[in-house]
Order: C-alpha cells, then structure tokens, then sequence
C-alpha cells in the first residue's frame, strides 16, 4: 500500500481505516484506478489494484472506529467515490451527500438550460361585449328575448343587393348582425353559435381562395357547421348550383344578379336543407348528440 505522495514525497499518514476503504474502493472495480488528492500538495494520487497486498482481497474492510490516540494535527483523507458511514451505520456515497436528495420521476435539473422559444403568435384578444342593437327594432317580444334567438351573419357590400338580403332573412326571424371586418367574426364564432351566413367576396376585398372568413367556415368542426346555414351571393356563382355549393362548402350559392328574389331561393334552399338534413339531425338529438 502506497505511504508517501509521488509528488511531495511527504507520508501521507493514512489510518487503518482509510487504508481499509481505499483497499475496499479498489478491489470492487479491478482495472479502474482509484483517484484522491494529497493532503499536503493536493495534486492528485492513483492507487490500482496492483498498488495493494495480493492479501487484502481476503480481507474484510475494518470497521469504522475512531482511534484515541489520532493526532490532532493528522488530516484525514477522503478519496472520491469512497464509501463513508452515517450517524446511523448506512453506507451512503461520499458525492450523494453532497447533493440534493433525489426525487424519482423528477429529471435533474440542466445547468444552463436554454431558454424556450417565445410563441409567434400573440394570445387572441378577448371577446367583445354582446351586440343589442337588435333591441331596437321592437320586433321582439319578451319570450322571444329569453329564448335563444338565431343570429344572420351579413357580410356584404352596402347597397340594394345587401339590403335585400337583410330584409328577407328578418322575415325568417333571424337577428342581424352586420361585422365591421372578418376578424370581428371570428372572433365572436369562438363563443357564440350563429345560425346562419351570408357572404359576399367583395366584403373582405380578394378572392373568395383568399378569404380569411370564407377559410374559417370550411374549417369548422361539424359539430358547428352542419348547424349553420352558408350562403355565398355574388357576381361569379349560379344560383342554386348545387355541385358549386358543394364544392365551395356552402349551403347554397345565389349570383349577385338575382339579390331581388332571394326570399323565394331561400325559401326553397331552406325546404330543401331540412328536408336532407332534418332526419339526421333529429336522430342525433335523441342520442343526446350534435
């Protein structure tokens, strides 16, 4: 067994029992040289198993006692990776007692962990209050305030085609509601269920492929969609094309040219729709579905 530092060639006046630890240390990895510093010049010092007595594989590690006659000025040494003894007898590893307790399904912490990645899109802006205009109108009884009234969505370009289509969807008994942009829209749709749509290419200003609303409606889950009835009116459509409606996700298409006889077109689209839709929609119901 090693008794002077190769370095300092000071001797390192090891006990009995840390020569036994060390012994121990060792042994228990055969190959693997163990590693501590000196008490005098700290620089490190390696013992392997060949550094140590064919004898001490036999022998058992002495236990741990302190010894009257140490002199105080001897400094003990801890090799790392040695095994040290607790105030109740448990062997613990000398680098555990250093750390924190471990906790089990908790991963240990990164040292400098990188920062996530901030999200790109803002946090959607809270919804407006609720649209009363409606009230106005003095159309509505009392019973009919209560319940819950279907809404129409107009969104079209001022003028006859719009207002022709407003008057006769208020005499389907639908309350108005006129959005200033797409935006508005959506962002009541993520908190109110509208029964109806009606919309114009020329309200967003592009292409109906380009329309933000027009992406929004054929996106919806079905559990919304199939409640609401879209209508697309303008200049590029054939009215009651029904494989044109079927394509663009609508209900109906309507050309902008025959905006004067909508009530009769929706009258007989909406005939049509519960006729085809009204079955299903009844069985689902009675499931305690939508």
């Amino acid at each position: 067994m090693i008794s002077n530092c190769p370095h300092c060639k000071k001797e390192l006046n090891l006990s009995s029992v840390h020569k036994s630890k060390i012994e121990a240390a060792v042994l228990k990895q055969p190959g693997k040289p163990l590693k501590f510093s000196c008490p005098n010049c700290k620089k490190p010092i390696e013992i392997s198993s060949k550094d140590i007595d064919q004898g001490g594989k036999n022998k058992k590690p002495v236990n741990e006692q302190k010894e009257p006659n140490r002199k105080k000025n001897n400094q003990s040494v801890q090799p790392e990776g040695s095994i040290e003894s607790n105030s109740e007898g448990k062997s613990t590893e000398a680098n555990e007692t250093r750390e924190s307790p471990k906790q089990e399904g908790v991963p240990p912490k990164k040292k400098n962990a990188p920062e996530l990645p901030k999200p790109v899109n803002p946090p959607p802006p809270p919804p407006e209050p609720p649209d009363i205009s409606w009230l106005k109108s003095g159309k509505l009884d009392e019973k009919e305030v209560i319940e819950d009234i279907p809404t129409a969505i107009i969104m079209m370009p001022e003028g006859r085609a719009r207002d022709s289509v407003a008057e006769t969807m208020e005499e389907f008994n639908y309350q108005l509601f006129f959005p200033k942009d797409a935006a508005q829209v959506i962002g009541k749709m993520r908190f109110k269920d509208f029964a109806a749509a009606v919309y114009h290419p020329a309200f967003e200003g592009t292409s109906l492929a380009e329309s933000r609303f027009h992406k929004h409606i054929s996106n919806l889950p079905m559990v919304k969609r199939r409640y609401m009835f879209y209508i697309l009116i303008g200049p590029e459509f054939q009215t009651l094309y029904d494989l044109e409606a079927l394509a663009y996700s609508a209900n109906i298409v309507v050309n902008e040219a025959e905006s004067d006889n909508v009530n009769i077109i929706l009258k007989k689209a909406r005939n049509d729709y519960d006729t085809l839709f009204g079955p299903f929609i009844n069985i689902l119901k009675a499931h305690g579905k939508r």
